[in-house]
């Protein structure tokens, strides 16, 4: 379930249920969809991860990303994404180490893999990102 709490009265306002498994982290966005990191909804264990931006009139999907064969997206938890101002959309694929960013068509206009990786006894260990945020130069003045 994704709801919204009245923290006024801490009663639900508003709450929806259904296309997803393991969601989390809804971020409302400005034309009043609603975009959650879907950690298995596309599927069940072992699939594609997925974003899913969505009316929450309706519930009607507006548009997923799911990666592609040559990128896959998948992280079993955790995970985060931040929709940024020109319609891209910073992606943090925390089990696999990945930090990218798409836009709406799903291009990867760059990424970034943890260079840390080890493998023991036939099994494969990466650091965990747990997320990403694009910040601003201005934030960062003691860069100057």
């Amino acid at each position: 379930t994704i709801g919204l709490i009245d923290p006024e009265t801490s009663e639900f306002v508003w709450a929806s249920r259904g296309f997803w498994a393991k969601q989390h982290d809804p971020e409302p966005l400005d034309d009043g969809r609603i975009l959650v990191f879907d950690n298995e909804g596309h599927g069940g264990p072992g699939k594609p991860s997925r974003l899913v931006a969505f009316s929450p009139a309706d519930n009607g999907i507006d548009w997923t990303y799911t990666g592609t064969n040559d990128h896959p997206f998948y992280s079993a938890t955790l995970g985060s994404h931040q929709p940024l101002s020109d319609g891209h959309v910073l992606v943090t694929a925390s089990q696999t180490g990945r930090i990218f960013e798409i836009d709406r068509e799903g291009t990867i206009l760059w990424e970034y893999l943890n260079p840390t990786r080890r493998t023991k006894q036939g099994h494969a260990f990466v650091p965990t990102i747990c997320s990403a945020a694009r910040i601003s130069r201005k934030r960062l003045n003691f860069l100057d």
